[in-house]
């Protein structure tokens, strides 16, 4: 059994490196409307709008989980870390409601950049 604060450091490296898939997987438990992911890909045809609105949301919810991975190394209980986590998801999720995208716009975002050369590439030249 870990102690607890292997735990806490567990969670707060999690918190670190969550990335688009991590969000990805918050936004799919909100919506919970997932499609297969070939039917998703298909359907997608992301415009470089969208992949400017999704690069903006990156940018915060890079922020934000730096923010709660630092405040999760402090904490001393369970219960102080489980309500980081859910701050921090709740925090990500409105980053992604802020910009024109709903949250599973921004899923099916992060899913075809991973799944499309094509988006990739016009991805990584909007970011740079």
């Amino acid at each position: 059994m870990l102690s607890l604060k292997n735990k806490i450091l567990m969670t707060a490296t999690a918190i670190g490196l969550a990335s688009t898939i991590g969000v990805t997987h918050v936004a799919n438990a909100q919506n919970n409307q997932m499609q297969p992911q070939g039917q998703q890909q298909e359907q997608m045809n992301v415009t470089n709008a969208q992949l400017q609105e999704f690069a903006e949301a990156q940018v915060t919810l890079q922020r934000v989980q730096q923010k709660f991975q630092n405040e999760a190394k402090n904490v001393e209980t369970e219960a102080e870390l489980e309500t980081i986590q859910n701050q921090a998801n709740q925090q990500m999720v409105a980053a992604i409601q802020e910009t024109e995208l709903s949250v599973q716009e921004y899923t099916q975002i992060a899913q075809a950049i991973q799944a499309s050369p094509d988006v990739q590439e016009r991805y990584k030249a909007i970011v740079q």
